[in-house]
């Protein structure tokens, strides 16, 4: 064995540790800058987080303009407006958009130019920091991302029609404060969608050629914390217990990708988003399944080994070959159970959409393709992306 485990991360796990916000920020400085949405404002969710801010002194600014799938251009328009507030500590309360654009900015008010230019685009470097990012803490109201405990900013760019990542390490967020009562108001459909989304972070992290036997661990409890509790929790808004195990399932697949990252489904999806404004789970779990079928059996032995964890009950007596294709329906069955059991045209794709992804894909989006263990060539993922349609 020889592998790396960096969980760079402080993480504060629990119900009602909001409470703790204050304190935790009052580390890094006393001038904190809060980004959220406008919904998560109206419902109440940042209350109590700016109650534990006052009670310790913390100056704050509060900007609830961030928009889900983040443009690059609105954050430079944020990073305008905010940047004279000089924050010591950057405070992101929401879903993944928001914790995205709450790492960007750690960069913006420190830094000259535009998002886009740190990001890492497949043949071109990203603009280095001149300065120090500031701190982020991160207090995520969805079960989904796992962006609580990564270095990912993933942001659009609208001009081109690119959706790519910003990757520093100094963008782990210092703090993660993980409060499943945050989640317990998500609708079913964000549920399910957001849980979804973390399910195939750890399974890429899974079949990644990268993979460790830490990130292996750790993807495996997450697959089978999201399959056992996942579907209770969409039934059930009420149901804490299956908002904390989301929410650590989520946190799971979040240390797993970051240590291992994402393959084709991702490489695929984000293109898909910048394109269709597709929300960024939906558009992942589109190419889940297809991959798989394309990748199960060169994998047979890792699939069934899966498939044998997460339901070792229906998988006994199975051969390995029938244990590889009973991971494919489970998965399958735990996608349509999410409600995202869905396809391109049943979202309003046009078939030229095909083609325009597989140029994505192979294109600015190739660095993640050689971490899946299946070598696809342009006409495979052209294959993969028509089976999606």
């Amino acid at each position: 064995m020889n592998f790396n485990i960096n969980i760079p991360t402080e993480i504060k796990f629990g119900s009602g540790n909001i409470k703790d916000l204050g304190a935790e920020t009052k580390r890094f400085g006393s001038r904190a800058l809060i980004l959220t949405m406008t919904d998560i404002v109206k419902v109440g969710i940042i209350d109590k987080a700016i109650q534990s801010l006052q009670e310790e002194g913390i100056d704050y600014l509060v900007c609830d303009k961030v928009k889900p799938e983040p443009f690059c251009e609105d954050l430079d328009n944020i990073a305008k407006e905010v940047k004279s507030f000089n924050p010591d500590v950057v405070i992101g309360i929401g879903g993944g958009s928001v914790l995205d654009v709450s790492k960007a900015m750690a960069i913006l008010v420190t830094n000259s130019g535009s998002s886009w230019d740190y990001i890492d685009l497949r043949g071109r470097p990203p603009k280095q920091l001149d300065k120090p990012n500031v701190p982020i803490i991160a207090v995520p109201t969805t079960s989904g991302t796992g962006a609580e405990v990564t270095m990912n900013s993933v942001l659009t760019n609208s001009s081109t029609k690119q959706k790519a990542t910003i990757k520093f390490p100094s963008l782990f967020p210092k703090v993660a404060i993980i409060d499943p009562e945050l989640t317990l108001s998500l609708p079913p459909r964000i549920t399910g969608m957001t849980g979804f989304d973390a399910f195939t972070h750890a399974l890429e992290s899974y079949m990644n050629t990268r993979r460790s036997e830490f990130s292996d661990m750790v993807a495996m409890q997450s697959m089978k914390l999201s399959i056992d509790y996942l579907p209770q929790t969409i039934a059930k808004m009420d149901y804490l217990e299956g908002r904390e195990k989301c929410a650590w399932s989520s946190v799971l697949a979040g240390f797993s990708i970051a240590h291992s990252g994402t393959t084709v489904a991702h490489a695929i999806g984000q293109p898909a988003t910048a394109r269709l404004g597709l929300p960024h789970g939906l558009a992942v779990s589109i190419f889940t399944i297809p991959v798989l079928h394309h990748t199960y059996l060169h994998e047979i032995d890792r699939f069934a080994v899966l498939a044998s964890f997460l339901d070792p009950k229906s998988t006994k007596g199975l051969s390995e070959k029938e244990k590889a294709q009973y991971c494919i329906k489970l998965i399958s069955n735990h996608q349509e159970q999410s409600g995202v059991a869905q396809t391109l045209s049943q979202n309003g794709a046009k078939s030229s959409i095909i083609d325009e992804l597989t140029e994505d894909t192979v294109g600015y989006m190739g660095r993640g393709l050689p971490q899946h263990p299946v070598s696809f060539d342009k006409e495979e993922i052209r294959t993969i992306i028509s089976e999606s349609y």
